[in-house]
């Protein structure tokens, strides 16, 4: 490592890439934020959306879904 002398500048360290930081993840890609305590309910309607879904695409008119 360079020893700096009294005439070397003193320069700040270089600032890191903004879209580093966990506040710039997409939601959607973001896994602590989507498994938080308030994404709870929004987790449990995406199991019933995909479940509807699946259930809709194989035609299926009349069922019981279980969630647990």
């Amino acid at each position: 490592m360079k020893e700096l002398s009294p005439d070397t500048p003193h320069l700040p360290p270089p600032a890191r890439d903004p879209s580093t930081f966990p506040t710039y993840r997409l939601p959607a890609l973001d896994p602590d934020f989507l498994l938080g305590d308030s994404m709870r309910g929004v987790r449990f309607l995406l199991e019933y959306s995909k479940a509807e879904e699946a259930l809709r695409a194989w035609q299926v008119r009349s069922t019981i879904v279980v969630f647990g």
